[in-house]
């Protein structure tokens, strides 16, 4: 008996030295480690006060997804803003020398005094810093007084950010990437959007969208999204951008693109070009006013209707312009070719299966081509439809083709 309680008492000890070893060892990779870091148990739930008394912040965790413990001093999270007085908000990128990473939900929320409000970009930075990565959900819902919101660095604005900011007039987004569900929702005074960059994807509701005070959801036909950019600021074929930038700014919004000053193309000149999903419909303006001198170098990529709207045909480029007080004006516009929302498709023998067109233009029909295998066949194709039926005939693998504004479509189809 005693000859084991030595032992297990040996095995004790040993285990305590592999401890003490293996937190000399932390300790000692910590200190050479150019980030600083702290066991979550002591600064996890820690708030702080910035000291102009101004924000409430946490330190940044260094595994968001919570697989590693531990804080990063580098980084903070705003977590609340304590000033209920300041009209004019410019919210510094660095505080008490924290990089700020994250606006956390509801920290501005319920602000009634803020009227413009600012997220500044630190240049010194760089890239490799970015800060203001996320404005969280709900981060600035009901400021009721807010009319002006500028976002200078590279931002996804969670959902219903700025939702029922009853006063907002402008937004202007740089290097904003997205933007989620109903994000401005229920600002019916919003009457322009200024976008630098590329916008990869915004959720339902996420611009111009309010309700009622019956209850009824409308659109705001009044805003105007102005696009200063000379990169593309949309997705190819990804159905979230397609819907936003194809149905709603080219048919709900005003334009896409506002042509208000000669400035605009002293700065872009030869370089400036915008890029259109087929189907876009976009309202082509000038100082605020529609003009009928408005000529494209192309009509089979993007033609001109009566009223001043351009219309995307099909894939191409093509020259826009016009002239105003003897002067010629002209910028490119890059156009896509329409698509199908999916090009693979199964149906069950004997059974139908429904397809959708993407960026179908009015006045051009399409053109439904007869399986010559036998495996399956369209079902009362409509020339003037954007969606169409397929009935599988024989089980067996086939290529539906169809054209779309003169462009050849293909729709691999398997029959079970």
């Amino acid at each position: 008996m005693k000859h084991i309680k030595l032992r297990n008492y040996k095995v004790i000890k040993m285990k305590n030295y592999l401890k003490t070893a293996l937190a000399l060892l932390i300790a000692v990779i910590t200190a050479f480690s150019s980030t600083t870091v702290f066991y979550a148990d002591d600064f996890k739930n820690h708030k702080f006060r910035s000291s102009d008394g101004n924000y409430e912040y946490l330190l940044a965790p260094i595994d968001p997804e919570g697989f590693v413990d531990g804080v990063d001093e580098r980084y903070c999270y705003i977590s609340k803003y304590l000033n209920k007085t300041e009209k004019n908000v410019v919210v510094p990128p660095v505080i008490d020398g924290h990089i700020v990473r994250n606006i956390w939900d509801k920290s501005f929320a319920n602000n009634k005094a803020i009227e413009t409000l600012t997220l500044e970009y630190d240049k010194d930075l760089g890239d490799k810093e970015l800060c203001f990565e996320v404005i969280s959900d709900k981060a600035f819902k009901n400021c009721s007084s807010l009319k002006k919101v500028t976002i200078n660095t590279g931002t996804n604005i969670g959902a219903e950010a700025f939702m029922n900011c009853s006063s907002l007039k402008s937004v202007t987004l740089k290097m904003c990437s997205d933007i989620d569900n109903k994000a401005f929702f229920n600002c019916p005074d919003l009457k322009k959007v200024t976008v630098y960059g590329e916008i990869k994807s915004a959720g339902d509701h996420a611009l111009g969208y309010y309700r009622t005070k019956s209850g009824k959801l409308k659109f705001n036909k009044d805003l105007k999204v102005v696009c200063k950019t000379t990169e593309r600021f949309m997705k190819r074929y990804s159905d979230e951008p397609y819907r936003l930038y194809n149905n709603n700014f080219g048919h709900s919004f005003n334009s896409v693109f506002s042509i208000e000053q000669n400035s605009f193309f002293k700065k872009y000149s030869q370089k400036n070009y915008c890029n259109l999903i087929a189907g876009a419909e976009v309202q082509l303006l000038y100082k605020g006013k529609k003009l009928n001198t408005w000529k494209s170098s192309d009509t089979k990529h993007l033609k001109i209707t009566k009223n001043g709207k351009c219309v995307s045909v099909s894939e191409g480029k093509a020259t826009l312009s016009f002239t105003e007080n003897n002067r010629k004006h002209s910028f490119t516009v890059k156009t896509w070719d329409p698509f199908l929302q999916y090009s693979k498709g199964y149906v069950r023998h004997g059974e139908t299966q429904a397809f959708r067109i993407k960026g179908k233009v009015k006045g051009y029909d399409v053109v439904y081509y007869k399986d010559k295998a036998g495996i399956a066949s369209f079902v009362n194709p409509k020339p003037d439809k954007s969606t169409f039926t397929v009935k599988g005939l024989k089980r067996g693998k086939t290529t539906l083709k169809l054209k779309v504004n003169g462009v050849l479509l293909k729709l691999k189809l398997e029959v079970s």
